[in-house]
């Protein structure tokens, strides 16, 4: 009970996104949470545990090895949120193996592989990013398959969707632009096809126009100017749905307005992007004009290829 209770403080911190000043407290409860953890995972505990699969108690067995490994994985990403990537990585990369053997908490490994995956991707190690996200993908959709996330499905959805934006991010570091393209592509399909309803989150609109934009430059540059203007009108169609909503919009339901593009590579790293800006104090919209006047010089410099 108190492992969870040092646990539920250590999110309730990292969801106020203060960590600089609250990196001591916070490494003080991974510390005390690390230590209940070895208690609870020690001799005694293992003792306890073969005891009661002797005694044919095997529900109370798996039940707490569950428990040991969810906070095992919750603890690893606390010590990441502290900035102790090492530490952190050791207990994620033991969770994810305590939680193979517990098909129920995929939404656990799933959270656990993917911010691996995200150390990865920010220490360059591109080809185990891609290793660790291509396993979260095959979690996913053996949950899916198994219809053994429908305790927090919305949560596998969000996780999913962001194995997929980890995986754009890690093919494009190694030179896969193809792979990484489809991954962006399925990422803001995802972000806008969401359920509306709760704990899902609001559309991160910047995020979203500047992968639009991305990827209309992305099509300029392959001369397929149709596919371009089509993304650039859904990054408009996404903005001014922001702009109807005050500059909260919810998430989005239905169609993307991407459905009928391929994928295209892009550059997906979000940082720089402050709340309704483009890239540093840029404006979304400044972005976006910037984009559909790269799209009409590409178009000009095209006919003016052909006409010479």
């Amino acid at each position: 009970t108190r492992l969870i209770e040092v646990l539920q403080e250590c999110d309730a911190l990292r969801a106020t996104g203060n960590l600089v000043e609250e990196r001591s407290r916070l490494n003080g409860l991974s510390e005390t949470a690390k230590a209940l953890l070895a208690a609870a995972t020690g001799d005694g505990a293992r003792h306890s545990l073969d005891a009661a699969e002797r005694a044919a108690n095997l529900q109370l067995a798996t039940s707490a090895r569950r428990a040991a490994a969810v906070a095992q994985a919750q603890l690893g990403a606390n010590l990441v949120a502290a900035g102790e990537d090492r530490r952190g990585r050791q207990q994620l990369e033991a969770a994810v193996a305590a939680l193979a053997t517990l098909p129920t908490e995929a939404v656990a490994r799933l959270d656990a592989l993917n911010v691996l995956a995200q150390l990865c991707v920010s220490a360059g190690e591109g080809h185990m990013a891609v290793a660790l996200a291509e396993a979260a993908c095959d979690v996913a959709a053996a949950a899916e398959q198994a219809r053994s996330h429908l305790r927090d499905g919305a949560r596998l959805q969000g996780a999913h969707t962001r194995t997929l934006f980890l995986l754009a991010q890690a093919c494009a570091a190694v030179g896969r632009r193809d792979a990484s393209a489809a991954y962006c592509h399925a990422t803001l399909q995802r972000m806008l096809s969401a359920s509306p309803s709760p704990p899902a989150d609001p559309l991160n609109v910047p995020l979203w126009v500047r992968n639009a934009v991305f990827l209309a430059d992305y099509y300029c540059g392959a001369q397929q100017h149709v596919l371009a203007e089509h993304c650039l009108a859904a990054a408009a169609a996404v903005l001014a749905a922001d702009d109807e909503a005050g500059g909260k919009a919810p998430t989005h339901g239905g169609a993307s307005p991407l459905a009928a593009l391929p994928a295209a590579p892009v550059d997906v790293s979000a940082e720089g992007y402050n709340e309704r800006g483009g890239g540093g104090d840029q404006p979304l919209e400044a972005s976006l004009a910037m984009g559909t006047a790269r799209l009409w010089l590409s178009v000009l410099r095209c006919a003016a290829s052909a006409a010479s």
